[in-house]
């Protein structure tokens, strides 16, 4: 059995950490990479050569040079993630992740033996493995993973916001689309949950959910996008309850011993970057009001108790049932 590993990165010093430890750690799985290198030099294509001289035709990847002339049209992650989508060739499961992961021991039959256990649970084969992975850092120049269990991502906020901790709370995107946290523990003691949100950076399943990539998304609105058209299309999307399979590095686990990367934002000006925060609002409000959309998203308001034209929620709510056994 075959994995397909759909992986976008951009001047990631844990690229390569990322693709060697999944082979290492992988049990039994024939395991693929597809990876699209966006890139201002072309030193980094040293990378793609060092993985491809290694593991010869299970790396697929391929190389955008970004530059002054070409960046505003080189930028976002839905470009990548489109590119990334078109170099699946049929493997048996599909998996998306950052290029700063962690994977644990036999991580390729702990998830499919979870994909096994969600379609027995769900009723439907289209059921994707999802969540904010737990976390990872570098202690004494090894990566660790240090969180026992996934986050879990919620519609809701603290009592007071804090923007020195969050800044990205202050973009436009937020005008319209309530903002998400996630907690790494939560009552529910269900091994399988259903959960509200997607994430690109740990998702996996038996069936190509990597379809009709948009490349014009940007970056804070996909997850919330691509949310409202797997649920439109009749997938579920389930959270796995369980000590981690993998795990993120995030921002606040960067340090001096690894974690280096680049963002779309660093190849832009102050008054650029405005300009394409207000896009990623324009990304949403255009899935928002899609005709195509509305009885979806609707329903999930419901299932979701929340109102995103009136800013209200129950905060921290997990719905009770399957978005789509609820038609």
């Amino acid at each position: 059995m075959s994995i397909f590993i759909a992986m976008p990165t951009m001047h990631d010093t844990e690229l390569l950490p990322t693709v060697f430890d999944a082979f290492e750690n992988a049990k039994s799985h024939d395991i693929h990479f597809g990876i699209r290198f966006l890139s201002s030099s072309p030193e980094e294509e040293q990378k793609l050569s060092t993985l491809i001289s290694t593991f010869g035709a299970n790396i697929k990847g391929y190389f955008d040079y970004i530059n002054e002339d070409n960046r505003l049209d080189k930028i976002g992650t839905g470009k990548a993630r489109k590119g990334v989508s078109e170099l699946y060739d049929g493997e048996d499961f599909v998996l998306s992740i950052d290029s700063h992961t962690k994977f644990s021991k036999n991580w390729d039959e702990k998830l499919s033996w979870l994909y096994e256990d969600a379609i027995n649970l769900t009723g439907n084969k289209k059921s994707i493995i999802t969540a904010y992975p737990s976390k990872y850092a570098y202690k004494n120049e090894e990566r660790v993973l240090i969180d026992n269990k996934n986050l879990y991502p919620y519609i809701g906020w603290e009592e007071e916001w804090d923007l020195e901790l969050y800044p990205f709370l202050s973009q436009p995107i937020w005008q319209y689309c309530l903002p998400w946290m996630v907690k790494d523990t939560i009552e529910d003691k269900r091994k399988l949950i259903p959960t509200g949100k997607f994430s690109y950076n740990f998702s996996f399943s038996g069936e190509n959910f990597l379809y009709d990539e948009d490349p014009e998304m940007l970056m804070m609105e996909e997850d919330m996008c691509k949310t409202f058209k797997l649920l439109n299309d009749g997938w579920e999307l389930v959270y796995p309850n369980t000590q981690p399979i993998v795990g993120h590095m995030y921002n606040t686990e960067i340090s001096s011993e690894g974690g280096g990367r680049a963002y779309w934002h660093h190849f832009v000006s102050p008054e650029e970057k405005d300009m394409l925060e207000q896009k990623e609002m324009q990304n949403f409000i255009r899935y928002y009001e899609d005709p195509k959309l509305q009885e979806t998203i609707k329903r999930y308001e419901k299932w979701m108790n929340v109102d995103f034209k009136e800013k209200s929620l129950h905060n921290y709510h997990i719905p009770s049932d399957w978005f789509n056994n609820e038609i």
